[in-house]
């Protein structure tokens, strides 16, 4: 038998062991309301984000164009907007995996260009390392993104099973 103990939001049992009681939940319709509006909120951001990345892609590129970037500094701008919009695309439940195809090209290109950056002594090895680990972290989540996306068969009259 449980009874009112002496602390709200506990119960005691015969005993006198204090049983914690749950709180009370919100009904379905209340956490269904903010869900949808933390879900816009989160989606206005990432809106804004891309928005902002596309910005810094433009000024990357003026700056590309008058010799004050170079090829590596234009990649990195690309990076991430590609990102950005990966971060929108799987928020708004969207698939992402050409957008992941185009970082893995991306950051193919940042390993060529900073691997001939360090045979000229311009950057360090640990410069190369996070190149190469950041080409492998796209290629990871290619790999993800393509196991989740069931493979379109070509047309051969059988099944895929």
């Amino acid at each position: 038998t449980q009874h009112a103990g002496p602390t709200t939001g506990t119960a005691t049992r015969g005993t006198g062991d204090v049983v914690p009681q749950a709180a009370p939940r919100a009904a379905p319709a209340q956490r269904v309301a903010a869900t949808n509006a933390a879900s816009a909120e989160v989606l206005d951001e990432l809106r804004r984000g891309v928005a902002l990345q596309r910005e810094n892609l433009d000024l990357a590129r003026v700056n590309y164009e008058v010799g004050r970037f170079s090829p590596l500094d234009l990649g990195v701008a690309e990076a991430l907007l590609l990102e950005a919009r990966i971060k929108l695309e799987a928020a708004e439940q969207k698939p992402v995996t050409g957008l992941l195809e185009e970082l893995v090209r991306l950051r193919e290109e940042e390993v060529k260009l900073v691997d001939m950056r360090y045979e000229v002594g311009m950057v360090t090895q640990a410069e190369v390392l996070s190149a190469k680990s950041r080409l492998s972290d796209a290629r990871a989540r290619l790999a993800a993104a393509r196991a989740e996306t069931p493979a379109t068969l070509p047309t051969t009259g059988r099944s895929a099973g």
